[in-house]
């Protein structure tokens, strides 16, 4: 796994062609490792598509129509389960809610994050 891996840590490369990762945090405890669990970067990713990184760097979210065309394409495309999804949900809600306190700028955009955390837990909001 990558450990970090929303649209934020994607570097396009029109020259080459090519994306490349950056901030990978692919560590376990003293241990350097690619191993883990794909959810965990499933969720990272589906951060993104929900919105999360558009918060951080520009202030607001993105459209529900773009999101959700965007979300499809990312359950077809890793052929996601509805069981999975609601796990990787669920993951990606406390990844936004822990990263709360490392973001000062967040603190003025509460209302755009419980939107997104409620469209991700729709069955507790």
């Amino acid at each position: 796994i990558h450990g970090d891996y929303w649209l934020s840590n994607l570097l396009w490369c029109p020259k080459e062609k090519k994306v490349y990762m950056i901030d990978m945090r692919g560590r376990l405890e003293n241990t350097f490792t690619t191993n883990g669990d794909k959810n965990y970067d499933y969720a990272k990713f589906l951060q993104s598509l929900v919105g999360f990184n558009n918060v951080i760097n520009c202030g607001e979210n993105i459209d529900d129509d773009v999101s959700d065309l965007y979300i499809k394409k990312f359950i077809d495309f890793f052929e996601i389960s509805p069981e999975e999804l609601q796990n990787i949900k669920n993951i990606t809600a406390l990844l936004i809610l822990g990263s709360i306190p490392f973001h000062e700028e967040l603190y003025d955009k509460l209302d755009i994050i419980v939107k997104i955390v409620g469209k991700l837990w729709s069955n507790i909001f």
